[in-house]
């Protein structure tokens, strides 16, 4: 320490003259010292706990007498440590006896001097320099040693190509309960899978590969917020904790992470590789983020794979779909095996949830069945636009209840979410044995009448006419965002609209004057 260092010092004796001779000594440091002063062990306990409450300069050294008039230095070297394990502690006596010295060692002090010696010269000075000096190089060392420690354990969770936490920081998270759930906070798990990642290392090379995940991994980071935890799981799968996380904020948080990933351009040559990834997530459903919850999520990570990649897929849909694999086995029509899904479903969906697979579809179903008769339809055609109105809300059970019954205009994003009813009505389609214009009417009765192809085949006429009878019932029924309108003004709308979003065949079947307007049927 150089000797224009300012220290603090704290000089403990309870003999005034005693004291007096100690601070003299400390004076004749060549540096400059700031000298306090205490009688008592507890005015040195005090003075100890003041600097710890005020935040303020702590003592750089204590000199204190052994024999206090109310305590011994051996039964205070203890409480000292407790308030300030990094001063330094010397201590003094005017005994010359060898237990003393044995005692302050003992218990924790870092040096002992005669008084006699003490108050001779500047030798005080000096061991009080050289106390601190030595007191600053432990400490110093402990931290270092406390640094070396943290980088090791952080190196040993993180992943070394991604940045991110590895596998292990993961499993040892869960292991601790870090995220045992109160009913303060929400958490989602959230898995990932790049698509097509072999091809990219069999395409380029590994090199290009591990560019790839670097970049994904940027990418997640971005969007990761505290306390969130990104993870790379293994290989090109990722796994996120996501706090707060309803399932509308699980869901447009996944479709904002997907969004970001495709958007990736790594270079490679002349040429330039755009990834994509599939994504499941799961939000918590026991008192603890577990086991059961990756699961979860990796399952529909694996159906959103299945499903064409690059989408988002909830686990809520991987329940549905197994159920309804399992009405497919038996004896069931598809309007039975629907009335049973729905019947499972009733355990978990919320009313408005629960009026749009239900009654609503019933009522499109009805009309858009008198909308075929009235084109002249056969019984196998009527049949199909039968099933399409049943199934075509379908996959909204797997919705956020909060945006079917949210009180005014949705989003862009929400509306993204909203959209994806459709293929996932078809999904559940086909898992309940429907036939194949059937399955594909449901995932495309909303597609537009001037934009109506999808793989180079038209638009299935049961799509077509479900798309005018689901626009009929939506007008006339009252939703949260607006109220119900008249059939003369959802007539009106059919006719402006027909050539663009609707067929204008059936919207003209649907419009024709008869006794019994076909609208009145909704």
């Amino acid at each position: 320490m150089s000797a224009s260092t300012p220290i603090s010092v704290l000089i403990v004796d309870d003999n005034p003259d005693h004291r007096a001779l100690l601070v003299r000594a400390m004076k004749r440091s060549p540096g400059g010292v700031e000298v306090a002063t205490a009688s008592t062990g507890d005015d040195l306990l005090r003075s100890l706990d003041m600097v710890q409450t005020l935040d303020i300069g702590a003592f750089d050294c204590i000199v204190l007498d052994f024999n206090l008039a109310d305590i011994k230095a051996d039964a205070l070297l203890g409480a000292i440590r407790a308030r300030t394990a990094n001063c330094p502690v010397i201590v003094v006596s005017s005994s010359t006896e060898q237990y003393i010295a044995v005692q302050t060692f003992r218990h924790g002090g870092l040096d002992f001097i005669p008084k006699n010696e003490a108050i001779k010269g500047d030798r005080l000075w000096r061991r009080v320099n050289d106390a601190i000096d030595h007191a600053r190089c432990q400490q110093a060392e402990r931290r270092q040693r406390e640094r070396r420690e943290r980088d090791l354990t952080e190196a040993a969770h993180l992943d070394p190509l991604t940045g991110l936490a590895n596998r292990r920081f993961f499993d040892d998270a869960l292991a601790s309960g870090r995220w045992v759930r109160d009913r303060r906070q929400k958490l989602a798990c959230v898995t990932l899978d790049l698509d097509h990642f072999k091809q990219i290392n069999d395409a380029y090379g590994h090199s290009v590969g591990d560019d790839v995940l670097r970049a994904v991994a940027e990418a997640i980071d971005r969007q990761v917020r505290n306390p969130d935890l990104a993870v790379r799981w293994g290989g090109e799968e990722f796994v996120v904790v996501r706090h707060s996380a309803s399932l509308t904020d699980a869901w447009l948080w996944a479709e904002r992470l997907r969004t970001r990933i495709a958007r990736i351009k790594v270079k490679t040559g002349g040429e330039v590789i755009q990834p994509t990834a599939s994504i499941g997530f799961a939000r918590v459903g026991g008192s603890e983020l577990g086991i059961d919850t990756i699961r979860e999520a990796d399952q529909a990570m694996y159906l959103a794979k299945q499903s064409g990649r690059n989408r988002v897929s909830p686990a809520e849909l991987v329940r549905v779909q197994h159920m309804a694999r399992k009405l497919a086995d038996g004896q069931f029509t598809i309007d039975g095996r629907r009335r049973e899904l729905l019947r499972w479903l009733d355990r978990t969906v919320l009313p408005v949830t629960a009026d749009h697979v239900g009654g609503h579809c019933q009522q499109v179903s009805a009309v858009a069945v008198e909308i075929g008769q009235r084109m002249g339809l056969s019984p196998v055609q009527l049949r199909e636009v039968e099933e399409v109105g049943l199934l075509h809300d379908i996959g909204k059970c797997v919705l956020p209840e909060e945006l079917l019954a949210k009180p005014w205009p949705l989003s862009f994003e929400e509306r993204c979410i909203m959209n994806q009813h459709a293929p996932i009505g078809e999904l559940i389609a086909r898992e309940l044995g429907a036939d194949d214009v059937v399955c594909r009417s449901v995932g495309l009765h909303h597609a537009r009448a001037n934009d109506d192809r999808r793989d180079g085949q038209d638009t299935p006429l049961a799509a077509r006419i479900v798309c005018v009878a689901d626009a009929v019932v939506t007008m006339i029924s009252p939703r949260p965002y607006c109220a119900a309108r008249s059939i003369d003004d959802a007539r009106a709308e059919l006719r402006a609209n027909a050539g663009t979003q609707f067929d204008a065949e059936v919207v003209q079947a649907a419009c024709r004057s008869t006794s019994r307007p076909v609208l009145a049927a909704a």
